[in-house]
This record gives C-alpha cells, sequence and structure tokens, in this order.
C-alpha cells in the first residue's frame, strides 16, 4: 500500500486557481485495489477542511493526478507518510 511519487518538473505543475495557489502532481497506484481504499481515508482527512482541496483525477493506468493546495502540501505529504502510504519523495 505505497504510492510512488513523480516529484520533478516534468510532473509538478503550480497553477493558480479561484482558492489560492494549487500544486498538481503526478501518482502511480502500486496496488491499485488496496491504495484506493487507504487513498480515500487520506482524502477524509482533507476533505471538509476550508483550507484545502485534495482532487484525485485518473492519468492513466495506475496513475493519479493530485492537486493540492499549496499552502497544505506538505501537510499532506506527512499524512500520507503517517499513514504507511508514502513510498518515496524524489526529484531535484
Amino acid at each position: 500500500m505505497k504510492i510512488a511519487y513523480q516529484f520533478d518538473s516534468n510532473h509538478i505543475h503550480i497553477c493558480e486557481g479561484q482558492l489560492g495557489t494549487n500544486i498538481e502532481f503526478a501518482i502511480t497506484i502500486i496496488n491499485e485495489e488496496l491504495m484506493l481504499l487507504g487513498l480515500k481515508e487520506v482524502q477524509k482527512i482533507f476533505k471538509n477542511r476550508a483550507t484545502t482541496d485534495v482532487l484525485f483525477l485518473l492519468y492513466g493506468q495506475n496513475q493519479y493526478r493530485v492537486i493540492v493546495r499549496n499552502e497544505t502540501y506538505l501537510e499532506f505529504l506527512l499524512e500520507l507518510k503517517r499513514q504507511g502510504l508514502l513510498l518515496e519523495v524524489g526529484g531535484n
């Protein structure tokens, strides 16, 4: 139940949204069935917060695009780690 992050300039996009700056990045699902359960748990934590939006969009086979508010991006990654979902964060 781990996520492999694509954390580089090809997969990370920062875009301005109505609610402020968002960070969009790609994740790869290692074990889709288990992972979707884990992602739903993490998404629940952020879903009802006024300060953030966490969106999971189907990107390709076993891949999703994730959009997170800039100010809660690190908190989001830490929550994934706490849940045991974070495989690696790489890049430059």
